[in-house]
């Protein structure tokens, strides 16, 4: 007789961007349906939620995005009115409607990938007996505060996000009570040791993976896009419209750069996800415009085609500020192309990239140290192309997403017997 196949449950918003709802994404669509039923719920409807329905049905539970308890403010944050209010109406809301969809649809593993719903599915995997996969995407820590001027606060500390300081103080009571259906994935070592102090050791470390195939031949090409020759040499950077990607070092290193190279431009593609980040975006046009960079300085915004843009990048560069990114799927990306990568050596980029074999880490908010490792590279087009050779393989063999999902699915078996 043939065992009913345990049926996965990945819980999501509804309005996710960036590299972690990629990443969820790829994860999806990877789960092996020969072993697995999979069902995805979102909260509300959203682009995300349409993104997910032209692979697969999606339900909707009709509860709405998680309120917004924390909004940018140029390059700071600063709490919303309510908003924690509004978040404990959330919660029981939420959890009441995941509970009767697990017991509705048969649901043996739920799967999440962001805090607010680790804590819903929490709550309603306790109520109804299922096991739970917490999936961790971000280090719980916040970056030290940014100004307009001076950029990174050197004098600032890295600091745990006030969030979960009180979570962290009752790590014992949250891991008694989670112990015996919960089980933590962290998408990197740097996010792991983040969250220990919140969910104990139940942790497994699975790195984000994208699919490793090459570019299409039809695929769009940069240089005609912007409209520069094809003996331009282009230094790129990828990533969302948040300070904490130190966009202000990439326009500094290449206000260094340019005046000594003039075929050299440098290209930024990325946009906002998240309301009130326009001032922002306003602040690096008028640096670009101060800095006289008008012409040289690309500003692409969001684009879909973004990861088979990059292909065309001579360098990759992510300036990324402390505490660093939980993952870096753009230094993934990039290096899949054999794009070589130089990226600040904070956050997961020091498990990802080996210093001077697949790629160049240099130090934070050091816009210096950025120029001169551009123009090292420039200078030097063998070592471009033995980081970018060595880059490609690493990648292959560490971030495929086929190993990924098969780390996944050992892990729901693990759970599973819990």
């Amino acid at each position: 007789m043939q065992t009913a196949k345990p049926t996965i449950c990945f819980l999501v918003g509804g309005w996710e961007g960036g590299g972690a709802a990629f990443s969820t994404l790829q994860l999806i669509r990877g789960i092996d349906r020969r072993k697995y039923q999979v069902k995805v719920v979102s909260c509300g409807d959203g682009p995300y939620t349409a993104r997910l329905a032209a692979d697969q049905s999606c339900d909707v539970l009709n509860t709405g995005w998680p309120p917004q308890m924390r909004r940018q403010v140029a390059t700071d944050v600063e709490p919303v009115p309510l908003g924690y209010l509004k978040l404990l109406k959330w919660i029981p809301k939420t959890v009441l409607a995941l509970n009767r969809y697990l017991r509705t649809h048969c649901i043996d593993v739920v799967h999440t990938n962001y805090y607010h719903y680790h804590m819903v599915a929490g709550l309603a995997c306790r109520w109804t007996g299922r096991k739970c996969v917490w999936h961790w995407r971000l280090p719980l820590e916040q970056s030290p505060k940014l100004d307009h001027n001076s950029g990174y606060d050197r004098n600032s500390e890295v600091r745990p996000d006030r969030r979960w300081a009180l979570l962290s103080k009752l790590r014992w009571l949250v891991h008694k009570s989670t112990a015996s259906f919960v089980w933590s994935i962290a998408n990197s070592r740097s996010t792991a040791d983040s969250i220990r102090s919140v969910v104990g050791d139940q942790i497994t470390i699975i790195y984000n993976g994208i699919p490793i195939e090459p570019a299409p031949d039809d695929r769009p090409r940069l240089r005609p896009i912007l409209g520069l020759g094809d003996d331009t040499r282009i230094v790129g950077l990828v990533g969302s419209m948040q300070p904490r990607k130190g966009h202000l070092y990439f326009l500094e290193a290449a206000a260094r750069i340019c005046p000594r190279n003039p075929d050299v431009h440098f290209v930024y593609i990325g946009g906002q996800t998240a309301a009130g980040e326009q001032p922002y975006n306003d602040f690096l046009l008028a640096k670009r415009s101060e800095l006289g960079l008008n012409d040289r300085v690309h500003f692409m915004g969001s684009r879909p085609d973004a990861a088979l843009l990059t292909a065309d990048f001579d360098i990759a560069t992510v300036c990324s500020l402390p505490p660093g990114e939980g993952f870096g799927l753009v230094i993934v990306e990039a290096m899949a192309h054999s794009v070589p990568v130089i990226s600040s050596n904070v956050g997961a980029a020091t498990e990802i990239l080996i210093e001077g074999k697949t790629g160049r880490l240099i130090p934070p908010a050091d816009s210096e140290a950025l120029a001169q490792a551009i123009e090292d590279l420039l200078g030097d087009e063998q070592q471009r192309r033995a980081l970018g050779t060595a880059g490609y393989l690493e990648c292959k063999e560490k971030f495929d997403i086929r190993r990924t999902v098969t780390q996944v699915e050992d892990l729901y078996q693990q759970v599973l017997a819990m």
